[in-house]
């Protein structure tokens, strides 16, 4: 198997971030747990993608403070058929009945693995069909030990998507700028 979680030689590993497109991907769900992370989507020269948000109950985000507001993401474990290998799944929190939450949880249970087809037709609908997985090369075995890290804290399906620091954050022009007019100029 191309990804098992066995050949990852630090002691918290990660998966490969699995993105959706207009092209069909084959993906086997194992699970129904979905985990929770706040994302924030910047496109600038230095950075384009999504970035952790930094608050904590202590302290607040810069990119929160320069305007730009979070977006909920649930991350979910799934196998992918035509790589053969295990990844993550970055699933949007839309509530549109087109949308690939939406579509995902009206197919998925915690008792039986299902394949689905999805690909993405506009950035707010998927496309997504079940299909037959008894061709599969989806290894239960494997889907278990890979719930068993993430329960372990052996497995950190949060680190799939960039973590800059608040320095960091602060060198990028755009967002120190505003975040500046935002608070006033006021140090951090």
């Amino acid at each position: 198997m191309a990804n098992n979680i066995n050949s990852f030689s630090v002691k918290v590993a990660t998966l490969p971030l699995i993105k959706v497109t207009k092209d069909f991907l084959a993906l086997v769900f194992f699970t129904a747990t979905y985990i929770k992370v706040m994302l924030h989507y910047i496109d600038e020269p230095e950075y384009k993608g999504y970035l952790h948000c930094l608050k904590t109950k202590k302290k607040d985000c810069i990119l929160c403070q320069a305007g730009r507001g979070p977006q909920e993401m649930f991350m979910l474990p799934v196998y992918n058929d035509v790589a053969d290998g295990f990844g993550i799944l970055a699933v949007p929190n839309n509530k549109n009945i087109r949308g690939l939450k939406s579509q995902i949880d009206r197919n998925i249970n915690d008792s039986t693995p299902v394949g689905l087809c999805i690909r993405k037709d506009t950035p707010f609908t998927y496309a997504v069909q079940k299909y037959d997985i008894s061709q599969s090369s989806f290894d239960d075995e494997g889907a278990d030990e890979i719930m068993e890290k993430i329960e372990e804290k052996y497995l950190n399906v949060k680190n799939c998507f960039t973590r800059y620091s608040e320095k960091q954050l602060s060198h990028i022009q755009s967002i120190k700028r505003m975040n500046d007019i935002m608070t006033g100029g006021r140090a951090r």
